[in-house]
């Protein structure tokens, strides 16, 4: 369940743990796991995203740790406990804009840097990474072996998170099961057209 807590009870928090002025607190898009502000202090501007379990936040971790120095992840400076039923990362703030605020005709001039991102993970080095799927931050290997694997499992390992999800952001759950009827349709034409062309040997979906 996504947490709700309140821009006052953040501001509380990080006034006891950075000296944060409240005034100095504002709430940031969210996405569908984490709430998220960003705050200001004398060193910076800052992030900080709240959930109710720290395994993404490892995640994120574990990407600057290992390719923070070829692309443009923010620093993870803390992952702590957020009161007692809940987890907070912070980060450096990331600048930019989220593609959803855009107008269609920004978002049209806005692709070709989105695709070139896009392009820059793909062709990232994992070094000796293998896998498909999310993320083991112990080992940074996933469990399948293709992509093709993964996305054959991805609707019996996901679906109770795409409903989750769904709640988090106001939408009919009846929508996931149109969702996953359209990506098996999907999914069987690509397969029979023999598409997996992004699946390359030793790569890994976070």
């Amino acid at each position: 369940m996504k947490t709700q807590f309140s821009q006052h009870e953040v501001s509380d928090f990080l006034a006891g743990y950075k000296g944060v002025d409240p005034k100095k607190v504002e709430p940031l898009v969210e996405g569908h796991i984490s709430q998220a502000f960003k705050f200001e202090v004398q060193s910076g501007e800052y992030a900080i995203r709240i959930a109710d379990t720290d395994k993404d936040f490892k995640a994120d971790a574990y990407a600057y740790g290992h390719f923070g120095y070829s692309l443009p992840i923010p620093a993870v400076r803390a992952i702590e406990r957020f009161e007692d039923t809940a987890y907070c990362c912070i980060t450096d703030l990331a600048p930019g804009l989220t593609a959803s605020s855009l107008s269609s005709i920004e978002l049209k001039d806005a692709l070709p840097s989105i695709q070139e991102a896009l392009a820059s993970i793909f062709l990232a080095d994992i070094g000796e990474s293998t896998g498909f799927g999310h993320l083991d931050v112990t080992t940074g290997n996933a469990s399948f072996k293709s992509l093709r694997d993964y996305l054959l499992r991805i609707e019996e390992i996901g679906r109770e998170h795409f409903v989750e999800n769904a709640k988090n952001i106001g939408l009919d759950t009846v929508l996931v099961g149109r969702f996953f009827k359209q990506f098996r349709t999907n999914l069987n034409m690509r397969q029979k057209q023999g598409a997996y062309y992004m699946e390359t040997p030793g790569s890994t979906i976070c």
